[in-house]
């Protein structure tokens, strides 16, 4: 950019002749601005204007340590040598500046477009024990529905699940996991547990589904006789069943999932209790009723003890109802659930995940060596919760443990005998296994 340079006696001196440049500068360009024009300076000895105007020079580079000068005469006996210290190329710093700023911009742009999501752990328990409301959540017959309204479920399982986690998010409530249409929600505020428990039925009840085909389709399954104008004051669009608890839990820091996670019998209860429920109804621990209890408004019924497979004690469950769905009716709970209808809390998708189809036959090659890691193996399915609640067959449970050894004994072979254990160790910190469960090399 052009810098103006004022001359003593060029702007207000009486002189009445043109001005003349007897030496030009060396590292920069110069023009002189007459009130009527302005013409470049970059000739020696050549008149450049009447007096009254001024000079404007811009540097070559721009460097601030760097001078330079010119001498010009004014008159026949006056004759200034002008000095220019450093750069005054201001305009040129900002430019620079302005594409540094823009390129800043569009990698901080393309970072945040591109990088993977951090999970936002804000609102998780955290702590190495403490009391936490543990919810989960799966759709009624998710595989039928798969099998029949295909078309429709894709959209209908986006929707179920952006809703749920808005609702999560409004009540400051953690998402540990999904599996399938399942979620795993945990928070330490049991109102906010249950508030988001009773939201999520309410939600789900006024959304709209773009389709009766969901309605249609549980509706064949309702023993109920209702009509058209019946149904819809107390159901509408996908049935979510929830099962929740409140007590201490086990927390861990998951460096996989860079998440946490949690453990213990108040997350069992609370899968099992899910388990009990049925699509629109809230199920929970007497625990949990009595932290809440006359805290948020809604409606509860004792419903007595329970015996949950896996669960030592007898559990006190109680019903919750938001009240504008006060009128909804339920059968009795499913203490016998059948497995084809675990398989449908575990599934996203039209097959669910343990189909005998989907387990791989193990390659005799592959399979264990002795029979007391074959028993350690079959000790630990059996103790599986999956196994021990009668949800998964230990015959299928047995195929998958068969596949992930193989994988996990085909890659150990491939390292050398030094680096074997330490491999191990690495995989045992991860998963939380002890190292007096492997009593030998072989094991």
């Amino acid at each position: 950019a052009w810098n103006r340079v004022d001359v003593y006696g060029v702007h207000a001196g009486p002189f009445d002749r043109s001005v003349v440049v007897l030496e030009l500068p060396m590292k920069g360009a110069l023009r002189y601005v007459s009130p009527s024009s302005w013409v470049p300076a970059d000739t020696r000895l050549v008149a450049l204007g009447p007096p009254g105007g001024y000079f404007e020079y811009k540097m070559f580079y721009c460097d601030a340590n760097e001078t330079d000068f010119f001498i010009v005469q004014l008159a026949p006996d006056v004759v200034v040598e002008v000095q220019l210290n450093g750069c005054q190329e201001s305009f040129g710093v900002w430019w620079i500046a302005v594409v540094v700023c823009g390129v800043l911009v569009l990698v901080l742009l393309f970072y945040y477009l591109l990088a993977p999501k951090r999970r936002d752990n804000s609102h998780a328990p955290k702590g190495p024990n403490r009391d936490v409301c543990v919810i989960f959540t799966d759709i009624q017959s998710s595989v039928l529905l798969w099998s029949e309204i295909r078309e429709r479920m894709a959209g209908a399982l986006d929707m179920h699940k952006s809703l749920i986690r808005k609702l999560i998010a409004k009540y400051k409530c953690y998402e540990v996991k999904t599996v399938g249409d399942s979620f795993m929600i945990v928070t330490a505020d049991p109102v906010a547990g249950v508030q988001l428990a009773l939201a999520i039925q309410e939600q789900l009840y006024y959304a709209d589904w773009a389709t009766d085909d969901i309605d249609a389709f549980y509706k064949k399954q309702c023993p109920c006789n209702l009509s058209k104008a019946e149904y819809r004051q107390v159901w509408n669009g996908l049935r979510v069943r929830i099962g929740a608890n409140y007590g201490q839990v086990q927390i861990i820091w998951d460096k996989v999932m860079k998440g946490y996670d949690y453990f213990g019998p108040v997350v069992n209860t609370a899968a099992r209790i899910e388990q009990l429920a049925h699509g629109g109804q809230i199920l929970m621990t007497s625990q949990l009723h009595d932290a809440v209890a006359g805290k948020i408004p809604f409606d509860s019924r004792h419903l007595g003890a329970e015996r949950l497979r896996g669960v030592s004690v007898p559990i006190v469950l109680v019903l919750a109802v938001p009240r504008v769905l006060a009128r909804r009716t339920f059968p009795p709970l499913n203490v016998g659930r059948a497995e084809q209808d675990w398989h449908e809390t575990v599934s996203s998708g039209p097959t669910s995940y343990y189909e005998p189809a989907l387990v791989p036959t193990l390659p005799a090659d592959l399979a264990p060596k002795s029979e007391r890691a074959e028993a350690i193996l079959e000790r630990g399915v059996a103790a599986h919760p999956l196994v021990d609640s009668g949800t998964l067959e230990h015959h299928k449970a047995m195929g998958l443990v068969h596949t992930i050894y193989a994988v996990l004994r085909a890659q150990l072979t491939l390292e050398r005998n030094k680096n074997r254990r330490p491999m191990l160790a690495e995989w045992c910190k991860q998963w939380h296994v002890t190292w007096d469960r492997m009593e030998t090399e072989n094991d």
